[in-house]
């Protein structure tokens, strides 16, 4: 199946030449049938940055020059659908170079490449309905008078994957000639597969395959792509199996998945889908073209006698417009009333659809409600001060103040007149215009602070009588001043806990202020119910001291805080003695265990304290020191002389060292338990002794001995320890959460969950069946439903609207209602992250794309089930992710980081507190370099969790402070500035160095050998070596069956992957072409450090043609073997060789990574089932299922990140379980 190869052809006459078995088939052949859109820059969906386009009637103006958002080469004229040409647009030629193309390899032979964001239009200027070009292009061959404009990138070579970087900009605009042909095809075979759902245009100068159409083209294409891509599956599947029936056709078409009907249509299928009547008729009309004999054995098919029913007979394709409509309103994305509130200006309207009105008496409510806005009473400062009643017993002490006849009592809140702000950061925030309120424009003129105390201050002991009339005020700041910024709402005030001394005369006039409680609604008027840490970005529910009336006394609580704080800043000692002290509110006694941060951004040392050293001697209080004795780690006496003896963290030695350190590098305590309580438990800050020796660096493992001494420990902590322990058991065992995960995945969030031991899935919805599938094999007690989520939330609304419950199909293949509301107790998951993915060069604005309000989905859910607890995830890229949109003046603006404050701003709307950061997997055990946006929400009546700290090192801080758009930063978790943690970053090794060897075979140097030599070889390798080209139909290489390990579990890492596996299942990886094999056995070879290593015809056209500066770049990041003391990259959702992202030939082996290896780095369990779907084991093509189930893989949160976020779960809900519950501990049976 192939383009036609001859330059010289009449246009419609056949092709007489092709070229089916050329190695480079990207010139002349069409791409393989997993055809993603292969284009440099990654998967394309209908982006944003496209004209802007109004209907008229009228010609388009000559004179206009409005580009897209992002500037590109193209714009749209503001009367018509009509196209007009930029001046940035690049012409098409013979001599036009695109860039990673290779030189053709023939003159005769066009090029074929990749156009996305395209628009087709005529002579005229008007855009065409695509149906039309195909017509067009037979009738009028050369003179067709069709143009295109588009994003131009090469098309990837059979190996490359499509999130390939061979740029780092996007693709230019190239302004196509005429076109001059056009190809489709339904008829050939190749391998069992019938035609091809790719489609190309031509010009004389190359083919262009079409990917994603530009936003203002799409409904231009959508429908055109819909016909083709249903008569495509139809008539595959007929050919198939001839007595299909429309059920069964409909049944697989609805429910797999694939990306790019996602992508192209914002959904998958639906049944209705197939049963348009313009589809039935182009669906007849390519049939009619078949051979006669073909022709009538596919009519035979029930199916084709179904879809075709309505259809006019036609000899050539021909669709009317009006026939070719778009997406409906069907397809929108549902949402909750007070969610979709919020959306406005965000996301394209057209695509949100709001699951329930608002009552007729709710929206008379919000008519007639008008802000209360408070007056500005002193515009100058007053005239007439005077005090009101002293506080008893405190001289000097007001309980009010008169000012100009108005009085102000202490508790009240006031309006300043804005002043000098200490925070250099926050006044340059304050100045910018995303943080001016464009509906309440008082709050840019002012300050607002509640008066804690009145009191008259003496600023001068030279003049006893001047006297100044104080008031001490703690700040608020609008929700405007915040990481919110322009979504803020307009009257929303965030208690600060700052607070300052100023001179009355400031005072503008009182402010009444709603302190709201939980479950309130917000008003129309100044409200306040959370207090906002810009440092931790963490809107936290409001506390009941700040809500209750200050005494008027010299009483603060911001200032205890603030002193507390200052105290741990400058690690001041408190309650010194001989043999106890506090540091950081950690009380220290001798004996006891201590973390020493000996060494920035390492493992902690670990010292029992012998000792506290302060006196006369000291230059200051702050100046103790402690003398520790220390302990080592036994893994790093293994790592150290390469022994095969297992690891495991946990294990320390006692040594004779003792040492002398700053108590300032002291940062915790840990403990030391019993070998079999610690051992394979992963109980925090908890290790075991069972060796000893008289110095920290040893030579051998027999110098190691016995630890014989018992340890002396603090009879205080051990207890208090045991305590918490106590209760976190008794938590575990009675108050497990039940959990939904939306947008569930192969369950990597829900497995991590589940190990902390507080959450329990008991509803998961998925779309995708393979993943569904898998959820349901790991998690047998949940129910996951094998649908969308916008279909899910629609039968929740219809049976909330005393509509009988529709219940939604399973992966089971039963169907159940959805849970009812007051059943959930945590909503998680990760919307879909495409549109913000770094790794997705072509990622949306987002106002535009289809999976963009999905977040709006997500949330709706939470604003249904009100749970207590909410966890999103998402790719870092968020934080870059802003949205064009318009003001009320209709003018134009950008919303930075707008997904991250529309998720806030929901959460609390729905009365939620809220926070974000960004987490690093390898802080958490994981070995991978993977980081997450995470965000928490807990209503105010629950503790909101706090961020877990780091348990590991990471050896390659990536977790960088970011700037955000505030001007404050976001600082990433960390333990302490320092950066060390209590173990070490997991790498490679800790995770699969226990798992079978093998090498591929190199092709070439192995067809060349004798039979002798062949022999001999095989008894000289290290490694057994299998065959990995994908000739004779191999899909697969590496072990196909469950093999035994090669040896025991080397670390606790591996002890815990594998539990109680005596065999390892799904090592192995697909098989590539010959000249990948090569290229991967090349380059694994342990002498080859470079491109120069290489056989020149082996090096890979992005690596030969890339200037010398860059191949060193390109060669680490992409060419170069992964190591066995790094971790892994990010997991990704294909794993090839040479890919964007695609690092992964195995550190040792001359092989890439399995499957089951990329699971490990995700810390997937080795007992953890990878499903596939009923179509696929039909298919019995096991190398795509091999991949399907690295795109599961690569698609989940890492299971160790999942797990520490559900330990820091489940400490909050010990804590407040502690708040409400008195138990007498003595009485509990834990047994």
């Amino acid at each position: 199946m192939v383009y036609p190869g001859k330059r010289s052809r009449e246009i419609g006459e056949e092709a007489t030449e092709v070229l089916p078995n050329k190695k480079m088939r990207f010139w002349v052949e069409i791409p393989p049938r997993s055809f993603r859109i292969p284009y440099d820059n990654s998967t394309a969906s209908v982006r944003t940055s496209s004209p802007h386009v109004s209907r008229s009637g009228n010609s388009p103006l000559s004179n206009s020059s409005e580009k897209s958002r992002n500037d590109c080469a193209y714009s749209a004229s503001a009367c018509g659908d009509f196209y007009q040409k930029s001046d940035s647009t690049v012409e098409e030629s013979k001599d036009l170079v695109v860039p990673g193309e290779a030189d053709a390899p023939s003159s005769n032979e066009l090029p074929v490449r990749v156009i996305n964001e395209f628009v087709f239009y005529n002579a005229q200027g008007m855009m065409l309905d695509f149906a039309k070009v195909p017509d067009i292009l037979t009738r009028r061959q050369r003179r067709s008078g069709i143009r295109g404009v588009g994003q131009v990138s090469r098309c990837l070579e059979d190996h490359e994957d499509g999130d390939s970087d061979i740029d780092e900009h996007d693709p230019p605009f190239i302004a196509l000639k005429e076109l001059t042909d056009f190809w489709i095809d339904y008829e050939t075979d190749v391998d069992g597969i019938w035609g091809c759902k790719t489609v190309a245009v031509a010009t004389e100068y190359a083919w262009y395959t079409l990917g994603a159409p530009a936003a203002v083209y799409a409904r231009f294409y959508q429908p055109f792509w819909l016909a083709h891509y249903i008569t495509w599956n139809a008539i595959s599947r007929i050919r198939e199996k001839l007595d299909i029936t429309f059920e069964d056709f409909v049944e697989n078409l609805i429910h797999q998945y694939d990306d790019d009907v996602y992508n192209m249509l914002g959904r998958c299928l639906r049944e209705k889908d197939c049963e348009k009547e313009y589809i039935a008729k182009y669906l007849h009309n390519q049939v009619a073209k078949f051979e006669s004999s073909d022709a009538d054995a596919l009519r035979q098919s029930p199916l084709l006698h179904y879809l075709c029913r309505p259809a006019i007979r036609q000899n050539q394709y021909s669709s009317k417009p009006h026939t070719m409509k778009a997406l409906n309103s069907q397809d929108k994305t549902i949402t909750m009333p007070l969610v979709h509130e919020l959306t406005d200006g965000l996301f394209l309207q057209a695509r949100l659809k709001a699951g329930k009105e608002l009552s007729l008496m709710e929206k008379q409510h919000r008519l007639i409600q008008t802000p209360i806005v408070p007056d500005i009473m002193h515009p100058d400062c007053p005239t007439n001060v005077h005090w009101g009643m002293p506080v008893e017993g405190a001289p000097n002490y007001y309980h009010s103040i008169e000012l100009d006849g108005e009085t102000y009592s202490v508790g009240e809140v006031v309006m300043v007149k804005p002043g000098m702000d200490d925070l250099a950061k926050r006044a340059q925030n304050a100045l910018q215009e995303c943080s001016r309120s464009h509906k309440n424009k008082l709050v840019d003129e002012v300050w607002f602070c509640q008066i804690i105390y009145l009191y008259d201050s003496f600023h001068s002991k030279n003049s006893p009588n001047s006297r100044v009339p104080t008031a001490h005020v703690r700040w608020y700041d609008h929700g405007s001043k915040t990481i919110l910024q322009e979504m803020a709402h307009p009257y929303a005030l965030f208690a600060l806990t700052e607070c300052n001394d100023i001179d009355v005369g400031a005072i503008m006039g009182p402010c009444t202020v709603q302190h709201l409680k939980p479950g309130d609604e917000e008003p129309l008027e100044y409200h306040c119910g959370y207090m906002w840490d810009a440092s931790a970005l963490r809107f936290k529910g409001i506390s009941t001291i700040l809500c209750d009336s200050p005494s008027g006394e010299r009483e603060c609580m911001a200032c205890d805080l603030k002193e507390e704080q200052d105290r741990i800043a400058d690690d001041e000692v408190s309650h010194l003695s001989k043999g106890h002290l506090t540091l950081r509110g950690i009380d220290y006694h001798k004996h006891d265990f201590v973390y020493i941060a000996e060494k920035e951004n390492h493992p902690y040392l670990i010292g029992q304290i012998q000792q506290f050293i302060f006196g006369k001697e000291l230059k200051k209080p702050s100046d103790p020191q402690v003398k520790v004795r220390i302990l080592g780690r036994f893994d790093d006496i293994i790592r150290q002389l390469e022994s095969n003896m297992e690891c495991n963290e946990k294990r320390l030695y006692l040594t004779d060292m003792i040492k002398l350190f700053p108590l300032t590098l002291i940062e915790g305590k840990c403990f030391i338990q019993e070998k079999g309580i610690v051992q394979d438990n992963d109980i925090s800050d908890h290790f075991y002794v069972d060796r000893q020796s008289k110095e920290l660096h040893i030579q051998q493992i027999g110098d190691l001995r016995h630890l014989h001494e018992t340890l002396e420990t603090c009879d205080k902590c051990p207890t208090a320890k045991q305590q918490h322990r106590t209760l976190y058991s008794f938590h575990k065992a009675n108050s497990k959460l039940k959990a939904m995960e939306l947008f569930a995945g192969a369950g990597g969030l829900s497995t991590g969950l589940e190990q902390s031991g507080f959450i329990k899935s008991h509803w998961a919805v998925e779309l995708c069946p393979r993943a569904a599938a898998t959820f349901q094999a790991n998690h047998p007690d949940a129910i996951v439903y094998n649908a969308d989520t916008n279909e899910c939330l629609r039968t929740i609304i219809e049976s909330n609207e005393h509509k009988p419950p529709k219940p939604v199909k399973t992966v089971n293949h039963g169907k159940y209602c959805m849970p009812p509301k007051g059943e959930v107790d945590l909503i998680s998951g990760g919307f879909p992250c495409q549109s913000f993915s770094g790794l997705n060069h072509q990622r949306h604005n987002g106002k535009d794309d289809p999976r963009t309000p999905l977040v709006a989905n997500m949330l709706s859910y939470v604003e249904y089930y009100r749970p207590r607890f909410v966890l999103m995830e998402n790719v870092k890229g968020l934080l870059q992710h802003h949205t064009a949109s318009s003001d009320e003046d209709g003018d134009e603006k950008t919303i930075k980081m707008s997904v991250v404050k529309f998720i806030l701003r929901a959460l609390l709307r729905l009365g939620y507190q809220a926070e974000v950061k960004i987490l690093q997997a390898g802080d958490y055990g994981s070995p991978q370099r993977r980081e997450r946006v995470i965000f928490w929400g807990a209503l105010r009546s629950e503790i909101l969790p706090e961020y877990p700290l780091p348990t590991h090192v990471n050896t390659r801080k990536k977790t960088q402070t970011l700037k955000m758009p505030y001007l404050d930063n976001l600082i990433p978790a960390r333990r302490s500035e320092r950066s060390c943690a209590p173990f070490r970053a997991l790498v490679i090794a800790d995770a699969i160095s226990d798992l079978p060897e093998f090498d591929w075979k190199c092709p070439s140097l192995y067809n060349k050998l004798s039979t002798e030599a062949k022999k001999q070889r095989k008894d000289e390798r290290e490694y057994p070596e299998m065959s990995a080209t994908n000739a004779n139909g191999r899909t697969l290489v590496g072990y196909l069956n469950p093999i035994e390990y090669s040896s025991k579990p080397l670390t606790l890492y591996q002890r815990r992957m594998r539990g109680d596996q005596k065999r390892v299942t799904l090592h192995c990886s697909r098989a590539f072409s010959e000249v990948v094999v090569e290229r991967v056995w090349h380059i694994s070879d342990p002498k080859v450090n470079g491109p120069e290593d290489i056989p020149e015809h082996l090096l890979p056209p992005r690596l030969s043609k890339a200037k010398e500066s860059e191949k060193t770049r390109i060669w680490r990041d992409h060419f170069g073997r992964l190591k066995w003391d790094e971790p892994f990259n990010t997991a990704l959702t294909i794993c090839r060789p040479f890919s964007k992202g695609g690092k992964c030939i195995h550190p040792t082996q001359r092989r890439i990574i399995t499957a089951r290896e990329c699971a490990r780095s995700q810390g997937f369990p080795d007992s953890y089932e990878f499903k596939m779907s009923k179509d696929d084991t039909t298919s019995r093509d096991w190398g795509k299922l091999v991949e399907s189930i690295h795109r599961q893989i690569g698609n989940a949160v890492p299971v160790p990140l999942a797990y520490a976020l559900g330990k820091s779960l489940g400490e909050a809900l010990i804590k407040k379980w502690k708040q409400d519950t008195v138990v007498d501990e003595d009485d509990l049976d834990f047994d």
